[in-house]
């Protein structure tokens, strides 16, 4: 890691294990880098102090499919999708403070892409309730099977309204709400808090990636 003048000698940070790297990504604070390797393994690597974690570990490889790390705006949470048993993917999040992943998805989909908004209330994510005839990405069976995705995002505060909630003059009064606006338990995960996953009011389609809040 140098200097951005290129005056400075570069540090040399050891990496965690023998293997391939790609995809280093900065940390919003500029204290983290992101790093993947060939042995599916995520890592968050310390720049002042070089201490690598192993974030999560991928079950299989797919060469269609990523692992989709995502850093929240504070740089305290990583997003990221892996492999399940049912060989559908789900959304976790690791949290940098507790040194825990916490799976936000119930992999009942195949959920990819996480990607937080700019602010970090919400985390979007696609997922496909018809991907399952396509997991088995070697078998030539799978490849004539189109999948469709939708945009949802999960909540994270707590005490953060849902950007979908009905305004006035959107049903009836004396109705209850859809399933769609009632509350879950929150996307953060800590005890009192609510989480709450919706679905974008739009059709599916073919998507396969979200940019960040900052990439948009």
């Amino acid at each position: 890691i140098g200097d951005q003048t290129g005056l400075a000698k570069p540090r040399t940070l050891q990496l965690p294990a023998t293997a391939y790297y790609s995809s280093p990504s900065w940390s919003p604070d500029g204290k983290h880098l992101l790093l993947q390797d060939n042995h599916l393994t995520l890592w968050t690597l310390d720049v002042s102090s070089a201490k690598a974690t192993k974030i999560d570990s991928d079950t299989y490889f797919d060469p269609t499919r990523d692992i989709d790390a995502a850093w929240s705006p504070d740089s305290r949470w990583v997003a990221y999708s892996r492999n399940v048993g049912s060989h559908l993917r789900a959304v976790f999040m690791y949290s940098l403070e507790q040194a825990k992943a916490h799976q936000i998805t119930d992999a009942m989909s195949d959920a990819v892409s996480p990607s937080f908004d700019a602010g970090g209330k919400y985390l979007y994510f696609l997922a496909s309730t018809d991907y399952g005839p396509r997991t088995g990405w070697l078998e030539m069976s799978s490849l004539d099977r189109p999948a469709r995705r939708a945009i949802y995002l999960a909540v994270l505060p707590a005490n953060e309204p849902s950007p979908l909630l009905p305004e006035a003059g959107d049903e009836p009064s004396g109705r209850r709400p859809s399933r769609r606006y009632r509350r879950y338990r929150s996307a953060y995960p800590r005890a009192g808090h609510s989480r709450r996953r919706l679905q974008r009011p739009e059709r599916g389609c073919r998507r396969n990636l979200l940019l960040h809040g900052g990439d948009a």
